[in-house]
């Protein structure tokens, strides 16, 4: 039986993340302002403590733990977690491949930082957070990651995971071995883009979500996300005030059960940050962003409980197979003996293709990888009757281009038979360049896929704060297309900037219950086409 919440969310006036969502596809077609590349801007300067106590990281020599890029395609089943995970050394591989400083370009006399997940702008909104125990020689306690020096800064001594599950309706018998927080400071995003910022920032968290997920699919430890928190309270106990950083996502990884009578801290003041100002031209902006992620927010009542959900393929419903593609032994065999690590390391944007066509089975092993699984709390489960089947999340088109073994047009991929379904055949070059705002190098690539969110589907099931899990599920597909087709020696390049309803007339779609929200371009890289992202 569904909670009081869950149905107070259902009866929720949902026009808030509607109006946002229209008001800001109508001008995701605008070029962004122009800013220049100048990193050392007041405006970008990354988030510092400077009087906690820090503990510095070693960056890791090896390729993470030689988990193979095959579990892009299929995940292990999940079996006894990793002795590994206990110390300094584990945390430093998995926060450097999920969000480290992977590699630097000079620009003039600007230092390019990259980082392991792309961001719109190369902004770097998303911060992320540690809430631990004790493991190894790391002390219990709230931590912040700061990715340019490496290093973890302590916010809180103690250990605090108690006080988070119970943010989230969770006993403390049933906390997590650790936790990520995941927060945005979307002003960032706002200076440079204006009001599609807050979708951007979603779909930023999505990419670093879906490397972390990639990380623990790899080491068959239970890794899974918490979206349904009691907001202020957790925003209290992390230590952000919830105007110019706000949550958006948890990750718990692993289980540790616990006595009933597990300590817990009481909440001590947090460290306090050395921050910019968040400057923006049009205040308006910022406080349509507040107004509509607020609008998502839960602070009343009991956060609902739900059961881990296992994958399976009877939620996908009957549909005509078009035409049947499948990934062949060769790419298995090249995507078995690829690192997941050197491809995280390796992933970047590509603002160049050769033109040379890519291989059906390719494009198959790309889409194959958009369907993988994952465990979330806004999914279907059987404690969890009122979430969405794991299928509906996306619908993605395919502009072909140029493939081998298909016609060009514009395809949809078909989750449920794995397979294309032509719509329409001929040419998509020009349509592609005019979708993207007049970034030609998306139409040089062989094939471009379209990611249409079901955000009808998430705000019936949520309310507001449905709106909030559609962008991070995208960004999470995003950043599977981007590993999958970088194991394969491709190329990848997302463009968030779209002229949506020139994208969704191009689909089929009306819009506002089904809408285009990303463009994911895929094919091999030219010289030189790597972008400061």
């Amino acid at each position: 039986m569904q909670n009081e919440r869950t149905r107070r969310n259902r009866n929720r006036d949902i026009s808030v993340a509607r109006r946002y969502h229209l008001r800001s596809s109508l001008l995701t077609g605008m070029a962004p302002r122009d800013y220049g590349v100048d990193w050392d801007a007041e405006w970008r300067r990354p988030k510092h403590f400077s009087f906690a106590e820090k503990l510095l990281l070693k960056p890791p020599v090896d390729d993470y733990f030689g988990a193979p890029a095959l579990t892009l395609l299929s995940p292990p089943m999940l079996g006894p977690e990793d002795k590994v995970l206990g110390g300094a050394e584990s945390l430093a591989k998995i926060l450097y491949h999920g969000y480290g400083i992977t590699g630097s370009r000079m620009h003039g006399d600007a230092v390019y930082r990259l980082r392991s997940a792309p961001s719109a702008g190369a902004v770097y909104p998303i911060e992320v957070y540690l809430v631990t125990g004790k493991m190894g020689a790391v002390p219990a306690g709230i931590y912040h990651f700061a990715p340019e020096e490496f290093s973890l800064a302590l916010l809180r001594r103690g250990d605090y995971r108690d006080a988070l599950a119970v943010s989230m309706g969770d006993s403390g018998r049933e906390r997590g071995r650790f936790y990520l927080v995941f927060t945005s400071m979307c002003w960032r995003s706002a200076r440079r883009f204006g009001l599609p910022a807050y979708r951007y920032c979603l779909m930023d968290c999505g990419h670093v979500l879906g490397n972390f997920l990639t990380l623990f699919e790899g080491r068959a430890c239970p890794a899974r996300i918490r979206g349904d928190f009691r907001d202020a309270e957790l925003e209290s106990l992390i230590g952000v005030e919830g105007s110019s950083e706000t949550v958006f996502s948890v990750l718990q990884v692993g289980r540790e059960d616990c006595d009933s009578d597990c300590p817990s801290c009481p909440l001590a003041p947090a460290a306090k940050p050395e921050l910019p100002a968040a400057e923006i031209e049009d205040e308006g902006i910022t406080r349509l962003i507040e107004q509509v992620h607020r609008s998502g927010y839960e602070d009343e009542g009991e956060a609902k409980r739900v059961a881990a959900v296992g994958w399976t393929a009877e939620g996908r419903q009957a549909e005509s197979p078009g035409k049947a593609i499948c990934v062949g032994e060769y790419l298995l065999a090249r995507l078995e003996s690829a690192d997941i690590g050197e491809t995280l390391a390796a992933r970047r944007s590509t603002r160049g293709f050769t033109g040379k066509a890519i291989g059906e089975d390719e494009l198959s092993a790309v889409l194959a990888a958009t369907g993988t699984p994952y465990d979330s709390d806004w999914l279907v489960a059987p404690g969890n009757p009122g979430g969405i089947d794991f299928f509906r999340q996306l619908d993605i088109f395919v502009a072909v281009n140029d493939v081998e073994g298909l016609e060009p047009g514009l395809y949809r991929y078909s989750e449920s038979s794995g397979g294309l379904v032509e719509l329409s055949t001929g040419e998509m070059r020009e349509s592609i360049a005019t979708i993207c705002s007049g970034q030609r190098f998306m139409s040089g690539a062989p094939a471009v896929l379209l990611l249409s969110a079901d955000i009808g589907g998430f705000l019936d099931a949520f309310g507001n704060r449905g709106y909030r899990y559609a962008g991070i599920h995208t960004g999470i597909v995003g950043e599977k297309i981007y590993l999958t087709a970088t194991a394969l020696g491709l190329g990848a390049s997302g463009v968030a900037g779209l002229q949506t309803p020139l994208a969704n007339k191009l689909c089929g779609l009306d819009g506002l219950d089904k809408s285009v929200v990303y463009a994911v371009a895929i094919g091999h890289p030219a010289e030189g086409g790597a972008a400061a992202s």
